[in-house]
């Protein structure tokens, strides 16, 4: 509106010098007009003279909780810049609706400012938070240049932990033999696998010394063993056709995925979660003990998964690479499907995933 009003008066200005023949007049319209070109000079200079970069107090929340970050705006340029505005995208990575805000201010000259935004978001998952373009106005506000700034963060947005589903323990158990594994990285007493070598120890039993390295090292060495643990089930998510499912079921399938993990957890029971990775099309999987375990392995899946896209719909030749006889193998796919070895022993809905049902 402030352009429109200054041309008219530019106009009229021009038109009145050009009827009465005044040179004045006629001397303050080329005025006027030369200083309009330099505000609009300006207006591009001081869009170029300006770094925006983005960032997060946390890069992890829960779903439903605010996360902080602040979009620094550094200004190269000796020239102050009165009034910009940044707009802020975010969009969860499995789609939904995209939501802007946007953050104002001035900056002098060499000199940065950091405003403050807050985000939160109802779905789990990757949450892509951008800053898309700044607009700097000139001294007079009469023209704006918009430049695309196109810098992204990720905010990891985890379950909420809290849904409530059915007791599976009977379920799950039904027929159930389970297979050993060993935990190298964890102390044990008994072979087969060494945890590490250490010099002997009082209650250090005769066979556990290294006698080949002792008569090296002129000390006596003993061998600790990792520790063995059993293993109770293997978990297979199934993430085939997540491509095609809308935001609110993939955000089910996530908690769903989370209570049945933390419910192990709390039934004491032993469990190796698989996945297929869709940032490099590879097979993960991670043994789940401890609640620790559970929120890492939960945070790994997000982050290997959090680029959207598609993942392999054949989750038989899937299964195949993990398979052991004998052994439990539940599965659980993108219908909110529960199946014990390729046997459906549970159909959930979305509403079971919602927080206290």
């Amino acid at each position: 509106m402030r352009r429109v009003f200054c041309g008219l008066f530019l106009l009229a200005a021009f038109y009145l010098a050009g009827v009465y023949q005044l040179e004045s007049l006629m001397i303050f319209f080329v005025a006027a007009l030369l200083v309009l070109i330099f505000l609009w000079i300006i207006s591009r200079r001081l869009a170029s003279g300006l770094e925006v970069k983005i960032q997060l107090e946390q890069d992890m929340v829960r779903k439903g909780e605010t996360a902080k970050g602040r979009v620094t705006v550094v200004n190269h340029s000796w020239l102050p810049v009165l009034h910009f505005r940044v707009w802020i995208e975010y969009a969860n990575c499995w789609g939904g609706e995209k939501h802007r805000q946007y953050l104002e201010g001035g900056v002098p000259g060499k000199k940065q400012v950091q405003p403050e935004f807050l985000i939160s978001s109802d779905y789990c998952g990757v949450l892509k938070i951008s800053a898309v373009q700044i607009k700097v106005w000139d001294y007079l506000f009469l023209f704006g240049k918009k430049r695309l700034c196109q810098q992204t963060v990720n905010l990891l947005v985890m379950p909420g932990w809290n849904a409530q589903i059915m007791d599976l323990r009977q379920t799950i158990l039904q027929g159930n033999t389970p297979g050993e594994y060993s935990q190298p990285d964890r102390p044990g007493e008994q072979p087969p696998e060494i945890y590490q070598i250490q010099s002997y120890q009082e209650g250090d039993t005769m066979r556990d010394i290294h006698w080949k390295l002792s008569a090296r090292m002129d000390q006596l060495m003993s061998r600790k063993y990792a520790a063995e643990k059993k293993k109770m089930v293997d978990f297979f998510l199934d993430l085939g056709g997540i491509g095609q499912e809308g935001l609110k079921r993939v955000d089910a399938f996530w908690e769903l995925a989370a209570a049945i993990s933390r419910d192990l957890v709390q039934w004491e029971m032993i469990h190796q979660v698989w996945w297929r990775a869709s940032d490099s099309g590879n097979m993960v999987s991670q043994i789940v003990e401890r609640p620790d375990e559970m929120h890492s392995m939960m945070k790994n899946l997000l982050i290997t998964t959090g680029r959207g896209g598609s993942v392999s719909d054949d989750h038989k030749a899937d299964l195949y690479h993990i398979w052991r006889p004998g052994e439990n193998i539940l599965r659980l796919n993108l219908k909110l499907e529960l199946y014990q070895n390729e046997e459906l022993v549970m159909q959930f809905d979305e509403e079971d995933c919602r927080p206290g049902m």
